[in-house]
């Protein structure tokens, strides 16, 4: 929601933020002290327009359905604005309703010019509005992938690119025999690892739906992914992960060896704590 202010309402349409009331963030406009019941209803008898960003989560939560239905009886101009994937039932009041998708550069475009004479009346800079847009999609797509790749109903195939999110850990490890100075004694390892909050299924790519045990290459329940890094990285430097919750790109893959540690894992693109 704060990009959405940020990047789209004022850098892109052009608004200004003592424009804007959002009831999802602290500071913008319900004062300490005040019944934040009273402040949204006044807010929406005032407001020339609403946006919904409607989620799945926005459909379960009980302030926001009493927020929906106060809006479709005190407000002119209600934009419903979907959050993929959309795989939930957007309601009676919004299903007659033309919806937009929030990370569509065509339906952000619509949005400006259905209301560039009434809404967005402020003149716009058309290198920043294209430049916001595109960087609000990216973030947003980055978001959604984030939360699918860490819900439990949700597959991973191997060799595709994804996200994972999880908390960053380092262990050791008896390396197998035939390496290191001495090839006949087992050398220690330092290795590092995320462990998932929500167990992921790692599927192969052969079938869109695969049974436990039919393929040696599918993996279920997995909660714990070891990292491999294409460029080796000093132990010194991944000491600032540990213990953090880390977003991990990159694409995953069996292990094969006596070095991997998990029975899958994850060829590391990029590495950031979440």
């Amino acid at each position: 929601m704060n990009a959405f202010i940020d990047k789209i309402l004022i850098l892109s349409f052009g608004l200004t933020r003592g424009q804007i009331f959002c009831s999802s963030i602290t500071g913008t406009g319900i004062k300490s002290g005040i019944d934040f019941k009273k402040a949204i209803k006044e807010e929406l008898q005032k407001a020339d327009a609403v946006f919904q960003i409607i989620s799945k989560d926005y459909k379960q939560s009980e302030v926001c359905l009493n927020e929906m239905g106060a809006a479709w009886v005190l407000s002119d101009i209600i934009i419903p604005i979907v959050i993929p994937p959309q795989n939930y039932d957007v309601g009676f009041l919004n299903c007659s309703t033309q919806q937009l998708k929030i990370n569509d550069e065509q339906n952000l475009h619509q949005l400006y010019n259905d209301f560039r004479d009434t809404l967005f009346t402020n003149p716009v800079n058309t290198g920043v509005f294209n430049e916001k847009i595109k960087e609000f999609i990216t973030l947003v797509d980055s978001c959604i992938n984030r939360r699918i790749c860490n819900t439990s109903d949700t597959d991973i195939f191997y060799h595709e690119p994804v996200e994972i999110l999880g908390v960053f850990k380092m262990g050791i490890f008896n390396g197998p025999p035939g390496y290191g100075e001495n090839p006949e004694i087992d050398t220690h390892h330092r290795y590092s690892f995320i462990e998932l909050s929500t167990p992921l299924n790692i599927l192969s790519g052969d079938s869109p739906i695969i049974e436990e045990g039919l393929r040696k290459s599918s993996h279920f329940g997995i909660d714990k992914i070891h990292l491999v890094f294409q460029d080796p990285k000093p132990y010194l430097s991944l000491k600032a992960f540990c213990e953090k919750q880390v977003l991990v790109r990159g694409d995953i893959f069996e292990a094969k060896r006596g070095w991997h540690q998990t029975k899958v894992l994850i060829n590391v693109t990029t590495l950031e704590i979440a």
